[in-house]
């Protein structure tokens, strides 16, 4: 994004812009995988308001506008759109899109989702894009929203479903078109007015001619997993490549079936079956609420494991099939993983970052706060005293110290299944008490800390008191109170660029804190950026105690 109008670059208000765009982004592609219903939106509802004020304070005080290569597939809205753009598209391919009305579509559209009548809209935006580009324009179009969080896997399969039905039962895509519009006028600016007519259609299965465009799409979906820049691209792919993979199944099901399919088709989607599988198993860790946060660290051992089992069954060429076959190493650490484990993998492979966690934690974690997180995590030792945890030991008729800790481990590293019945009596018992042993150790540890940090501040020993809180926010990365520690340190010590990097990822971690915007504007006025110091003040102003 770039503020056109301001005399100097920005320094902070057009990240933290791009920020909240892919923050309402992750919210709907984790929650493209079912239904949304009005009581799962709500909270973060609140949010969504004020990001779309924060867009069009900008729009019209700063000259906010997306970057030419911001690529991002789009729908119209009804509240804040220009006549003369495309209903649907590509920002910068098909004509300028503004940050608030990309906003107020996604918005929009989850609104929708929770009445049951999205599909409506998700289908006018397709038909549209037929009118214009074609068939397998409009079907990329749509799995394209779905992995951008702009529509939900039960209305990519009603709307594809719909598409090729049409276009069945029709001579070609323009005569599809003309008899879905019924005579209607084909103009940008009344298609949202748009019925379709669907009662031409007839029943068909015969649509083997298009089940080729949509197993290049999952293909498609699959590499773009395999490339992920990084571990919140890696782990929210996977899940959604689950929903995609099974719409996708549906579909090919739905016209023709598998048993006229090339035999090097047949050949990938026997692959799939495994890779559907893996993708499953993300999202069945990312919802599982006794689970801490996910880490590479905690899915390390399983992709070692089944790493050994491909070694020992398929000989010298086991990494081939085992990249082939399973979706559990991204191609941009796989030298790592499977030539040397022992060497750490990059910082951003390492844990969820903080521009996806309060998505995360809003549709996966039931809204909780994530400061106590502990990416370090405890060690077992230190939990296993913990009451709860001593209480489920009892219940388990486990009294061996040794036996106790191996156990918290297990249960704590997901290194225990479900097919064994022992293996799911102890991760019942013990899940939810690990839980609360973590969240009280962190929480004291925090306490302390917190307390060390205030009192060498005070003493005026800000350096020893930015190492404290430095290690704080390592060991504990989405702790608003870490973050804005680090940030007071650095300002006062007139390290203001550093001052400015912590300030930046406190805001996109909680917008609604108006200390934060207000040191915000400090920083920026003491780097010399007077009217985006200015703009940052407004901004605070924007929210609704």
């Amino acid at each position: 994004m770039n503020l056109e109008y301001l005399p100097q670059p920005s320094l902070a208000l057009a990240r933290i812009g791009e920020h909240f765009l892919k923050d309402m982004q992750y919210f709907g592609r984790l929650r493209s995988m079912g239904p949304l219903s009005l009581e799962k939106l709500t909270p973060y509802g609140h949010k969504s308001v004020f990001i779309v004020d924060f867009f069009t304070l900008l729009q019209t005080q700063g000259g906010l506008r997306l970057s030419r290569d911001e690529d991002i597939p789009f729908y119209y809205n009804l509240k804040d759109w220009a006549s003369v753009t495309a209903p649907a598209g590509y920002c910068g391919r098909d004509g300028e899109v503004t940050p608030s009305a990309l906003a107020m579509s996604l918005f929009e559209g989850w609104d929708l989702r929770t009445t049951g009548s999205f599909h409506a809209r998700l289908f006018k935006a397709a038909l549209w894009r037929v009118k214009e580009h074609g068939l397998r324009s409009a079907l990329g179009l749509m799995f394209d929203l779905y992995q951008a969080g702009f529509s939900g896997r039960p209305e990519l399969y009603e709307v594809a479903e719909l598409l090729l039905s049409g276009r069945c039962s029709a001579s070609s895509d323009d005569d599809m078109v003309r008899r879905f519009l019924n005579g209607f006028p084909p103009d940008a600016a009344r298609w949202h007015a748009l019925i379709p007519s669907t009662d031409w259609i007839r029943p068909t299965r015969d649509g083997d001619e298009w089940v080729s465009l949509l197993l290049e799409q999952a293909a498609t979906a699959i590499q773009r997993v395999r490339e992920s820049p990084d571990f919140d691209e890696w782990w929210v792919r996977q899940m959604q490549l689950h929903g995609l993979l099974l719409t996708v199944s549906m579909l090919v099901k739905r016209f023709g079936g598998t048993g006229r399919l090339s035999l090097p088709w047949k050949t990938r989607l026997a692959q799939w079956e495994e890779i559907e599988a893996d993708a499953f198993s993300f999202i069945g860790l990312a919802m599982t609420p006794g689970l801490p946060l996910p880490t590479w660290e905690m899915r390390a051992n399983s992709i070692q494991g089944l790493a050994k089992t491909y070694r020992d069954r398929a000989g010298r060429n086991w990494k081939r099939r085992f990249l082939q076959e399973r979706l559990m190493v991204p191609d941009g650490i796989r030298n790592i993983v499977l030539g040397t484990p022992e060497v750490e993998v990059p910082q951003r492979w390492r844990a969820l970052s903080r521009r996806v966690i309060r998505p995360w934690m809003a549709v996966l974690r039931e809204s909780r706060e994530p400061d106590f997180f502990r990416v370090i995590r405890h060690p077992p030792e230190k939990l296993v005293n913990h009451t709860r945890i001593q209480q489920a030991m009892r219940s388990l008729g486990v009294e061996d110290s040794d036996d106790q800790v191996r156990h918290v481990r297990r249960v704590a590293n997901a290194e225990l299944g479900i097919s064994s019945a022992e293996d799911r009596r102890i991760i019942s018992a013990l899940n939810e008490a690990i839980g609360f042993a973590r969240a009280q150790c962190s929480e004291e540890e925090q306490l302390q800390k917190f307390g060390d940090i205030d009192r060498l501040f005070r003493a005026q020993k800000y350096g020893a008191a930015l190492v404290k809180a430095e290690d704080l926010l390592h060991a504990y990365p989405y702790s608003k109170r870490a973050l804005d520690s680090v940030a007071r340190l650095h300002e006062v010590r007139g390290n203001l660029q550093q001052a400015l990097e912590h300030l930046i990822d406190s805001i996109a971690l909680e917008p609604m804190n108006p200390r934060a915007w207000r040191s915000l504007a400090d920083v920026l006025n003491r780097r010399g950026n007077e009217r985006e110091a200015q703009l940052a003040v407004m901004c605070g102003r924007l929210i609704r105690i």
